[in-house]
């Protein structure tokens, strides 16, 4: 092989880790840890340091959820969440939605 045929079999070869370096399956589903909504899969939302799935009523939750009002918008509350009282809900910033 030539030195220009081994450059761009270096090149595609680089090309194609860098697009698997910057796919989105380092993303994390709901309930998982987060400080931006970036850190979440799209279109989750990171509220109170967990990711979430936005909603604008229960409707909009699977499985049963609540739509919860939080400082930064309205989320579908974790299984996990739904398990506290409410006045520990809201102590953290958030209240029912429906």
């Amino acid at each position: 092989m030539s030195a220009s045929s081994l450059r761009v079999l270096g090149l595609v070869a680089f090309s194609s880790w860098l697009a698997v370096g910057c796919t989105s399956e380092n993303k994390i589903l709901p309930g998982a840890a987060c400080l931006l909504n970036t850190d979440c899969h799209d279109p989750l939302v990171c509220t109170m340091d967990k990711c979430h799935d936005a909603c604008h009523g229960t409707a909009d939750c699977s499985g049963g959820e609540s739509c919860v009002k939080t400082d930064k918008g309205t989320v579908c509350q974790l299984p996990a969440e739904a398990s506290t009282t409410d006045s520990k809900s809201c102590q953290s910033g958030g209240k029912s939605a429906t």
